[in-house]
């Protein structure tokens, strides 16, 4: 009923920058259906700084997960994630992930199956994303992600995004 016996296969996704020191990942979530992950980047290039007048010595990445059901965020860190049961399948640290076939989504299919409206098509868009930090671990259920890049620092950014998506 939900294909258990399919592979799991982590999918390494692009990202730019990812700062392997000390990142300080930040989650917002609301209302909306998104869910934000700020984090910084790493350094900018002494020249790009100069060139762009730049306030902010990194770049803060801004992950934006669409349509997200749910998330974890927290152990384990960078000196054991080789405990983690996906390292197996290729999970590094400082890294963005998607994992295919996932059996969290599976689990959580099979909880949401005793309700009498139950409908498997209504899971066909989840997708398994799983970031990797100094200091913790982030995964989500989500249907898409966005990611852009702004010099600008956590607090104000996120102070936008509250405004923006969380405004009453």
């Amino acid at each position: 009923m939900f294909g258990f016996g399919e592979r799991m296969e982590l999918i390494e996704l692009p990202l730019k920058n990812m700062n392997g020191g000390s990142p300080m990942p930040m989650v917002l979530i609301g209302s909306s259906g998104n869910l934000f992950v700020l984090f910084y980047g790493g350094e900018l290039p002494v020249n790009m700084r100069q060139e762009n007048n730049t306030e902010y010595d990194e770049i803060l990445v801004i992950m934006k997960f669409i349509q997200h059901s749910i998330y974890k965020f927290g152990s384990p860190n960078d000196e054991v994630l080789h405990g983690h049961p996906y390292y197996r399948l290729g999970l590094k640290p400082y890294s963005f992930f998607e994992l295919k076939n996932s059996d969290w989504i599976k689990k959580l299919m099979k909880i949401n199956s005793v309700h009498r409206q139950f409908n498997k098509e209504r899971w066909k868009n989840d997708k398994h994303f799983i970031l990797t930090f100094h200091d913790e671990t982030f995964e989500c259920i989500a249907d898409g992600y966005e990611i852009s890049e702004e010099n600008i620092s956590m607090k104000d950014k996120a102070f936008q995004i509250m405004n923006e998506y969380f405004a009453d």
